[in-house]
């Protein structure tokens, strides 16, 4: 590569980085205007989109707002997130809200209790973040209690599932009761989040997208880097498993030790970060969040 041509790619870069951030930059302002214009009484158009499965109707351009004492109340995990981060939760809440459709399934009518609450959960994992709120991310289906059995599958159900980028699918009393209660390395809905942040690049490999302040920390190869503590930790976990106190189920693929591990990096920091400490320092980078730090030493509901 000549000089040129590396003066040249430093350039596409540079602009690429610009054009992002600064349509991250707007995309964020729109947001936050249009949540004012909620909070202020402006009316929303309504449009009325009925599943022909007979799912309960549901207005994509409905925006529920929510303050902080509304996601506390649904979400006492809350109140243990430094006040920076809390802000820029609520945020984040209310970009889920406002984005995301909310499907109600067997004849489940999906209450503004229960969208403030998975929205809440879910934006934990972005607190420490600045980018859009799960972009890929389009519906969230909602289930009375556990999903499934499917056919060829007459014994298994779920309490969360995500088939494909874009759309979750959750059981509310599993969510309801997880949000309420912190029960160490359990919550469906951060699961079922962090599978949405892997699926981001494309792939369901354990490897999401790495961002900026990642690729500032790690000089090798980003992915290389990623999936060598991931096996590592994996390798140690997989000798005994009382280490970094994860669900056996993640040993399953590379995909689902991510999950479990996101779960267990807010819902189990202590365990983690004494069992599996490069795991714990590699997620305290990507998510940009330290909750052992902020956390006492369990978590609390």
């Amino acid at each position: 590569m000549t000089v040129f041509d590396l003066l040249l790619f430093v350039i596409i870069v540079f602009v690429l980085g610009g054009i992002y951030l600064i349509t991250n930059y707007f995309r964020r302002a729109l947001v936050r205007t249009k949540n004012s214009l909620e909070l202020s009484g402006a009316k929303q158009a309504i449009v009325q989109v009925k599943n022909p499965t007979n799912h309960n109707p549901v207005n994509p351009n409905s925006f529920v707002s929510a303050s902080k004492s509304e996601i506390l109340a649904v979400f006492p995990f809350f109140a243990s997130v430094p006040e920076g981060l809390q802000d820029n939760m609520e945020i984040h809440v209310n970009d889920f809200l406002y984005e995301k459709v909310f499907i109600g399934k067997g004849d489940l009518e999906v209450t503004r209790e229960m969208k403030i609450s998975i929205a809440a959960q879910a934006s934990l994992l972005m607190a420490g973040r600045k980018e859009l709120c799960f972009p890929k991310l389009r519906t969230v289906e909602v289930y009375p209690a556990q999903i499934g059995p499917y056919e060829g599958l007459s014994i298994m159900k779920f309490a969360g599932e995500t088939p494909v980028s874009g759309v979750v699918k959750v059981s509310w009393a599993t969510a309801k009761k997880e949000g309420e209660v912190a029960t160490p390395n359990r919550n469906v809905v951060l699961h079922e989040m962090a599978h949405q942040l892997d699926f981001e690049d494309g792939e369901a490999d354990g490897i999401p997208e790495l961002y900026l302040h990642i690729l500032e920390v790690i000089k090798d190869d980003p992915k290389e880097t990623w999936m060598k503590i991931l096996n590592q930790s994996k390798s140690l976990f997989s000798q005994s498993t009382q280490e970094g106190g994860m669900h056996p189920h993640s040993l399953e693929d590379d995909a689902e030790f991510f999950a479990e591990a996101s779960v267990a990096f807010f819902y189990g920091a202590h365990t983690l970060k004494s069992g599996l400490p490069k795991l714990y320092d590699l997620l305290a980078r990507f998510y940009n969040q330290d909750p052992a730090a902020y956390l006492p030493g369990q978590v609390r509901g």
